[in-house]
């Protein structure tokens, strides 16, 4: 075996003769070569049963080259790949590198015995970067000892941790130890392949052995730039956005089979692909142009297929009426025409399809068509359509990318598994009560908010409720958790939800599976008591910031939003609170037997609750059982939504000659009893926490027939007045997010604005004379709404400077 010294000679030899322009490498474009060459990866490690499935079956349905899955998970995607031409990949050593070669060679070993074809193992990086290049070498001839032809080995070399000269070492040895690709990246440190790093490496290897990209891939120009550069083989999670990008590219207008390479005529383009879009509606169209038209490619194979009829001759007016259906009569059902705004032609066919009421669309002539097309974005039951009215196509395909791209992945099978949920719940429901008046839920997805009952309290004597208490459980799980944690539901998941709350002993949710917790041990167990702010994550505390970061077992509320669950590393289990009415006690119980359970193993535990935690937020109790537990919490602030929210409705809690003091309510007592309303001050702010689910109650308790009092008038023996139903008060709901919703009102209307635009909790209300100081409500109706806040864009911080501005 070569020694260090040796080792080094080579890659500086390799170094010095390596070519001085770049060879440019060219890709196959179509749509066999791109599904050929993609690694469908799925190496998350909350990874499922139904992910898994999926993903083969993706594979299979595209043609995809391999699955590429973590150890666990092989023997499921060989049995659900038995038949087909993808083969099974798995991880070994994943991701950090670090484990002992022995441990390597015996994961392999498994993974080639469960029915592995090609195995990607991460090379001791660290190692390399100390120059202990022998040792690196031994580490990947260990693995390839055990996965002997025909099983492909890749070795991962973390490109984004190694320097120029240290990529060169790495593809040196990693040939010596005779593998079969050199790989970029596992995707989970620093960044992905770069196309200048793929050209480097292939530039080393020479002709022979073979570079796979991998981190970052998520686009078709990335995928066919990483190609061009010398990348045989592509992992990624996103090959079925890769896959619909790329039939949109050979479907626009990419005439590879042209040696000419001219540019396609843009009416060529727009014809090709206004066929595609009707063809996957299920119609056909009918194309009109003369014989001797030019026919794209694409559109001509389509033609040639039966796709789309083409109707050889000029355009004529008797078209619109005889080229259609028989079930219309002959009439068009919707008329594309692609030779542009100029063209006389195309405003007299838009000016004879307004005339007799058929849908039209001109391209790039928006005042001429009646209808335009959405981009879309679809996952099983999940569509998502957006339109610009004809001002930019482009920027309404990027706008759907970058809702799609911040979707979770596979978040249609999870809305398929809650569809299904919700089913089985009402029929069983409906069945087991239908002697009874059954309280159905009903669901609009166009609704502006929930109705104003939706949090209502559930008592325990409540029948016709607790029967309903699973649809109500479902509805709220939908409202307040993560896209990411819905999108990670399996159906193990949904049997728990079905089976839950079926009698009142069942209101205790079962503990923890400690599997699920990741095995990090910490030499001192910790508590940690923060507050997440009103919601926006750029009102955390750094120090809840590096809580969040540094925790290994997160329990958050219900009501943490989900842009600072996001901020929670992957790989740290988090577990929400399953509060809704009339289950807080069992939830909250739940919480701190979960705190407990952690702590005696070891972890540092995050108790990450909504504002501050001390501000109606239970910190208290929790310190006092923790620290009865033997563990003393640390606790951290945070900012209160009680003193935030006015501020971004634009209420100055205090102001001089209005109010002079500031008084935070709760709305609801304990087990939900109705508390004592504060007495009326003229000159006093009050803020009612957890009041709108019962707010008629509390504005009747609050208000008389009394007259408003003066604003200098004397404070003393003011208890039993009421307050003036003229009194300005704002209920503020989702404050700093960007849906925050401000509704204006009074005392003696608030109820009936609730009533009718529906609530948008977690909401609040503030009531005093100093919420019509910046804005009067004089003329403008018995209630105003303000959608929508500006949020930090003035300070250009977001979730992603977090961490910069803290470096």
């Amino acid at each position: 075996m070569l020694t260090d010294e040796e080792w080094q000679d080579i890659s500086e030899a390799a170094e010095l003769h390596l070519p001085i322009t770049q060879k440019s490498h060219k890709a196959e474009l179509t749509l066999e070569a791109f599904a050929k060459t993609i690694d469908h990866t799925l190496l998350k490690l909350d990874a499922t049963e139904a992910g898994i499935d999926l993903l083969c079956e993706e594979a299979r349905r595209e043609g995809f080259k391999s699955v590429c899955v973590r150890l666990e998970w092989v023997g499921r995607a060989v049995r659900n790949l038995k038949g087909s031409q993808v083969v099974v990949a798995c991880v070994v050593g994943f991701h950090e590198g670090t484990m002992e070669s022995e441990s390597k060679a015996a994961e392999a070993k498994a993974a080639i015995e469960a029915g592995a074809s090609e195995l990607d193992m991460v090379i001791n990086y660290p190692l390399l970067k100390q120059r202990k290049y022998s040792a690196v070498y031994a580490d990947i001839a260990a693995v390839r000892v055990v996965a002997l032809y025909p099983t492909i080995v890749k070795a991962i070399i973390e490109t984004s941790q190694l320097t120029r000269f240290e990529i060169i070492a790495a593809c040196k040895i990693a040939q010596g130890a005779r593998v079969d690709f050199v790989k970029t990246s596992t995707g989970f440190n620093g960044g992905g392949a770069t196309r200048e790093n793929v050209r480097l490496m292939k530039d080393v290897l020479g002709g022979n052995w073979k570079v796979k990209a991998s981190g970052g891939v998520k686009t078709i120009e990335d995928f066919i730039g990483m190609v061009e550069a010398g990348a045989e083989r592509i992992g990624t999670s996103s090959g079925l956005a890769v896959m619909r990008q790329a039939r949109t590219l050979l479907g626009e207008g990419l005439q590879h089979e042209k040696a000419d390479e001219k540019e396609c005529p843009s009416d060529l383009i727009w014809r090709t692909s206004r066929c595609a879009k009707s063809i996957e509606v299920g119609a056909k169209p009918k194309v009109i142009a003369p014989a001797d038209a030019d026919v794209h490619y694409v559109l001509a194979k389509r033609i040639v297929n039966g796709e789309v009829e083409w109707v050889k001759s000029s355009f004529e007016d008797t078209h619109l009426s005889n080229l259609g259906r028989d079930e219309v009569d002959g009439v068009a059902d919707a008329v594309f025409v692609t030779s542009g705004g100029k063209s006389t032609l195309s405003a007299h066919i838009s000016s004879l399809c307004k005339r007799k009421r058929i849908p039209v669309n001109v391209v790039d002539a928006p005042n001429l068509c009646t209808f335009t097309l959405l981009s879309t974005h679809s996952d099983g039951p999940l569509h998502v359509g957006i339109t610009t009215s004809g001002k930019g196509c482009k920027l309404a395909s990027r706008i759907r990318r970058e809702v799609a791209s911040s979707l979770p992945s596979n978040f249609g099978a999870a809305i398929e598994r809650l569809g299904t949920a919700r089913r089985r719940i009402w029929e069983e429901d409906n069945r087991n009560y239908q002697a009874e008046d059954t309280v159905a839920e009903v669901e609009d997805d166009d609704a502006p908010a929930q109705r104003p009952n939706f949090n209502r309290l559930v008592s325990e004597f409540d029948h016709g409720a607790a029967r309903t208490r699973r649809m109500r459980w479902l509805s709220q799980i939908c409202e307040y958790w993560p896209l990411k944690r819905l999108a990670s539901i399996t159906d193990a998941d949904i049997d728990i939800i079905l089976r839950s709350y079926t009698t009142r002993e069942d209101l205790v949710p079962p503990n923890l599976d400690a599997a699920n917790i990741d095995e990090r041990i910490r030499p001192t167990p910790r508590i940690i008591l923060a507050g997440s702010g009103p919601g926006s994550p750029s009102l955390l505390t750094l120090a809840t910031h590096r809580a969040i970061k540094t925790a290994s077992v997160i329990l958050a509320d219900k009501l943490v939003p989900a842009p600072v669950l996001d901020l929670i590393p992957r790989r740290t289990p988090v577990h929400i609170a399953r509060k809704f009415p009339g289950n807080a006690e069992a939830a909250q119980e739940e919480l701190l037997t979960l705190g407990l359970e952690a702590l005696h193993n070891g972890h540092t535990v995050l108790r990450l609750k909504q504002g501050d935690p001390y501000i109606y937020g239970r910190g208290a109790e929790e310190y006092a059982f923790f620290r009865d537990k033997g563990y003393t919490p640390m606790v951290l602030p945070g900012v209160t939504s009680s003193l935030c929210a006015p501020l971004f409705a634009a209420i100055p809690s205090t102001h001089r000659s209005v109010a002079d003091q500031v008084l935070i309510c709760t709305g609801t007592g304990r087990k939900g009893a109705a508390p004592d309303p504060p007495p009326y001050i003229p000159t006093q702010t009050v803020v009612f926490l957890m009041a709108l689910h019962r707010l008629s109650s509390l504005v009747e308790a609050l208000t008389g027939a009394a007259s408003p009092p003066e604003l200098g008038q004397s404070t003393a023996n003011l208890k039993s007045k009421p307050w003036p139903k003229e009194t300005p008060c704002a209920v503020i709901e989702r404050a700093s997010c960007p849906d925050q919703r401000v509704i204006r009102s009074t005392l003696e209307h608030v109820c009936a604005a609730v009533e009718e635009e529906g609530s948008r909790p977690p909401g609040l209300l503030a009531v005093g004379w100093s919420c019509e100081v910046l804005i009067d409500m004089k003329g403008k109706g018995k209630w105003i709404v303000e959608d929508g806040l500006a949020g930090f864009d003035a300070l250009n911080m977001g979730v992603n400077d977090l961490d910069a501005m803290i470096e």
